[in-house]
């Protein structure tokens, strides 16, 4: 039987939800119970939609005694401004069980993925060996969707630079193919978020070419519906080993390896 753990969710009001959407804590649990998934991953949309401080305090209230729900903090880059000693932060994140965090590219001012300007932060996230979720990227879109997040040049940086770290492309997109599979070519430490990948037999052709651990099960609940990522996991021709790799164990893993 599949344990699924999905990596993409959050709770909490957005500024502008989906029809049909929800918000509460409750309501991602029923709707993990109706899927059939065990466990998720999940941050607090005011972190992102109103500031990082705030929404990862609203999260550890939330999800307090939740054995289901697993915190992801967000955080900003570092630019020496906000997070003045992301190794404390980073510290204090794990020490309160926190082994996950999300990191969106500002939108409306400038950035750097150089060490000179945010090394401090990738540094320490990689001495504990956090993943890291990396949303709205270039490779993280449909065709029609305005870049709001790293390009794959950052993406690539990122991964060549901080070896170690694992990185989690979340809406990874079949548009992006042609560009992702040389980056998992190179880069044994970039993952995929599957609730995008809706390439036709996807699954098996990165299974068949870089291995099933490269890929993380993820919904995007609740602005997505998670019926299309379940679909690619049972019902693709892979392995019973791979589609459990998929399903849970590769995320559990990376948890596991947080120190």
């Amino acid at each position: 039987m599949l344990s699924f753990f999905d990596c993409n969710t959050f709770i909490g009001k957005s500024a502008r939800p989906w029809p049909r959407s929800f918000h509460k804590k409750d309501e991602l649990l029923s709707e993990m119970d109706r899927f059939g998934i065990d466990e998720a991953i999940v941050f607090h949309i005011a972190a992102r939609d109103v500031h990082f401080t705030t929404g990862n305090e609203l999260l550890m209230k939330e999800i307090d005694g939740e054995d289901r729900l697993h915190g992801s903090w967000v955080l900003p880059l570092h630019h020496a401004v906000e997070v003045p000693e992301p190794g404390e932060t980073i510290k204090t994140m794990v020490e309160s069980g926190v082994k996950a965090v999300r990191i969106y590219a500002p939108v409306y001012s400038s950035y750097m993925v150089e060490p000179w300007a945010c090394g401090q932060l990738f540094e320490a996230l990689q001495r504990h060996r956090v993943p890291v979720l990396l949303p709205n990227s270039e490779i993280g879109r449909f065709p029609d969707e305005k870049v709001v997040g790293f390009s794959a040049q950052n993406i690539y940086d990122l991964c060549r630079r901080y070896p170690e770290l694992p990185f989690i492309v979340v809406k990874a997109n079949y548009s992006s193919m042609r560009i992702i599979y040389p980056m998992l070519r190179d880069c044994p430490n970039l993952h995929l978020e599957i609730s995008y990948w809706t390439a036709h037999r996807g699954l098996e052709f990165v299974c068949k070419n870089f291995g099933a651990g490269r890929m993380v099960f993820g919904t995007g609940m609740p602005m997505n519906n998670p019926g299309a990522a379940l679909m690619m996991v049972r019902y693709e021709d892979i392995s019973e080993t791979d589609r459990q790799l998929i399903a849970g164990k590769n995320l559990t893993k990376m948890l596991r390896g947080v120190k």
